[in-house]
């Protein structure tokens, strides 16, 4: 009676199925899906994504940061010019005249710089014309001009320590970091923008589980209500099936959900804000998850992390400030001895009147000018010269010597702090270092335990087409086949998202992403 019982059962699904059979609806307008490859998700995020724009636009910042410290050692030009006129009412019978009259012109060329080493210097041209109707004036109209030099160069504070080399040292540095700084932001979203690759594939690999689970628990309904119909079965078991299918719509619809969820994720990661359609497309990854061997040693990846992290870096160059602030606040502490000097040449001429005694009227009058005044000038005529030490150094306790004791401080603590993040990154490599031998060996388990899910289920099958079982148990294997397939693909996910993290803390995920950052 079994092969009989087991013959109508077969005719009644197959006439189900006929009955059943009908058109497919045509489904509701839909975005084209667009195609992306891992690589292609990179670039786009290395070009459009929010936290790398950021992080490049404060890296150029402080670069001309660099440039405005070093225009310290800019040479400044100086130039002025100025006429005046003047007329003032005689006031005592020597002005010789009823009104007093003066024209003068000046006419200066400076340039003062700073130099390294805390040297600075400053060179003076200056040039006076000056005109009156004064019978006193010898020279009319006067020229003068005058060449001063000025040196001063700290020999003890601020000598190779002052603070304009400091500004630059600190802007240098603070570029430095930025540097690293770009390069960790750019770490952290390669990491994210490929754990979220392989969510989204995992999601939608766990819709099509879904719906392998639905499509077997809706083949289980109809061969039920089947047997139910020849009266081979319990309605009671009806009832179970549907209650099945109903479990299993709901987690294909939270598997819809899912995929719109880690889109969108994704999306945020590489897409440009500005672009139209920002959320329209639906995405369909092209790469999947590897499950080949990846080889790394736990002592090679911890050398490699501390060699390449840009976190390190980063506390490293803070460290280099720290120590030019000690030498530079230790210097700071000496006494001020400042070597000065100073050269001035003097030049005059003109157009010089000898007069006959002290008021008397001109007897001659020898013609000259601005020439006459280069002349003397160059020629080392009338010359002035110093040389000389300056001291200065307070008595008793002094900002210095605090500043110097903080910057002594801030050493000690910034190298246990780089200590302590030596420490940090060698146990996250440790950590991603196991994780992704533990979900290597997940793969294989999994593996295992799908490929037994599905023998099973299709015994318990065979068993149930023949009578020898009840549809609870084609139910319970059907479950546990879907959550042996989720739990193979999740191993596989895990397992491509454990090398990213053991790409990112080592500092090598920009070279595995083969990408080249600017």
């Amino acid at each position: 009676m079994r092969p009989f019982r087991a013959f109508l059962v077969l005719l009644a699904l197959s006439a189900s199925a006929l009955a059943g059979a009908h058109p497919p609806e045509e489904n509701a307008a839909q975005p084209a899906p667009l195609e992306l490859s891992l690589d292609d998700a990179i670039s786009q995020a290395l070009e459009n994504n929010l936290n790398v724009r950021i992080s490049r636009l404060q890296r150029q910042s402080l670069g001309l940061g660099v440039s405005a410290a070093r225009r310290v050692y800019t040479p400044n030009l100086v130039l002025d010019t100025n006429f005046l006129e003047s007329l003032t009412p005689s006031t005592t019978q020597l002005d010789g005249a009823e009104q007093n009259e003066r024209d003068n012109v000046t006419y200066n060329l400076g340039i003062q710089q700073q130099l390294p080493f805390g040297a600075q210097y400053s060179v003076r041209f200056d040039n006076q014309r000056t005109a009156t109707n004064s019978i006193f004036t010898t020279f009319n109209p006067n020229y003068r001009s005058i060449l001063n030099a000025q040196v001063s160069q700290p020999l003890l504070q601020n000598f190779r320590a002052d603070p304009q080399r400091r500004q630059i040292v600190i802007a240098q540095n603070g570029e430095r970091q930025a540097g690293h700084d770009f390069q960790r932001s750019v770490l952290d979203v390669l990491r994210d923008v490929e754990n979220a690759y392989w969510d989204l594939v995992f999601a939608i690999r766990s819709h099509e589980v879904a719906e392998q689970s639905l499509a077997l628990a809706n083949d289980l309904l109809r061969n039920n209500r089947v047997q139910v119909e020849v009266g081979t079965m319990a309605p009671i078991d009806v009832l179970q099936a549907e209650a099945e299918v109903a479990t299993r719509e709901e987690a294909l619809i939270l598997a819809e959900d899912a995929i719109r969820q880690t889109e969108d994720a994704l999306k945020a990661l590489i897409r440009d804000p500005d672009s139209p359609g920002f959320w329209d497309d639906v995405l369909t990854p092209t790469d999947s998850p590897s499950v080949e061997d990846y080889a790394i040693e736990m002592e090679d990846a911890i050398r490699v992390a501390l060699q390449r992290r840009p976190e390190l870096s980063t506390a490293r160059v803070q460290l280099d400030t720290n120590q030019y602030d000690v030498r530079y606040f230790r210097n700071q502490t000496l006494p001020s001895v400042d070597l000065v000097g100073a050269v001035q040449l003097t030049g005059v001429g003109g157009t010089q009147y000898i007069r006959e005694g002290f008021f008397g009227p001109a007897t001659d009058v020898i013609p000259g000018g601005y020439g006459d005044a280069l002349s003397q000038l160059t020629g080392f005529d009338y010359r002035d010269w110093q040389l000389g030490l300056s001291f200065s150094y307070p008595i008793g306790p002094n900002v210095a010597a605090a500043n110097h004791q903080q910057a002594q401080i801030d050493l000690n603590r910034q190298r246990d702090t780089l200590r302590q993040q030596e420490v940090l990154v060698a146990q996250e490599v440790r950590t991603a270092v196991r994780q992704v031998q533990t979900n290597r060996r997940r793969i294989d388990a999994s593996r295992v335990a799908r490929e037994l899910e599905e023998e099973r289920l299709d015994a318990e099958q065979k068993k149930f087409e023949v009578g020898m079982t009840t549809s609870y148990f084609i139910v319970q294997a059907q479950r546990d086949l879907a959550q042996a397939r989720a739990n193979e693909l999740q191993a596989i996910i895990d397992y491509n998202k454990a090398i990213v993290a053991a790409e990112r803390a080592q500092g090598t995920l920009i070279e595995r992403s083969r990408v080249t950052i600017r």
